[in-house]
């Protein structure tokens, strides 16, 4: 006996648009809803110390916030900065034009944050 496959429309709180969307990911069925899998597991259980820090890796930090400043560049894009430091280093978490974070980050406030490590001549956390 063969299987009926259910079209996703037809599943409580899917109706035409949103199943417009998910065929955009290739989603047609319920089956292949189930079957569908995420590109990445993200382990956010585990903080890493900036010494430890894999370039190129997402990874979760947690430090002190050191110092923030706001600066603009050459086409007037605002950057929001965050040093962060823990008892074995310093990392620079940036914002791209969104300088309204400066009144949610204060000097000495521990903080987590997740983001992939890179190395712009310093050690960088990009929107983390």
């Amino acid at each position: 006996m063969q299987e009926k496959k259910v079209d996703i429309r037809y599943l409580k709180g899917v109706g035409p648009k949103k199943s417009e969307l998910l065929e955009k990911l290739n989603i047609k069925t319920i089956e292949d809803l189930l079957y569908y899998l995420p590109r990445r597991y993200e382990d956010r259980s585990k903080v890493i110390l900036i010494k430890d820090l894999k370039i190129g890796e997402y990874q979760l930090i947690k430090g002190k916030v050191l110092k923030t400043s706001t600066y603009s560049t050459r086409n007037r894009a605002r950057i929001f900065q965050v040093s962060l430091g823990d008892k074995t280093g310093i990392i620079y978490c940036v914002w791209f034009n969104q300088p309204f974070l400066r009144d949610t980050f204060k000097i000495g406030q521990e903080i987590v944050v997740y983001g992939k490590v890179e190395k712009h001549k310093r050690l960088q956390a990009n929107h983390p």
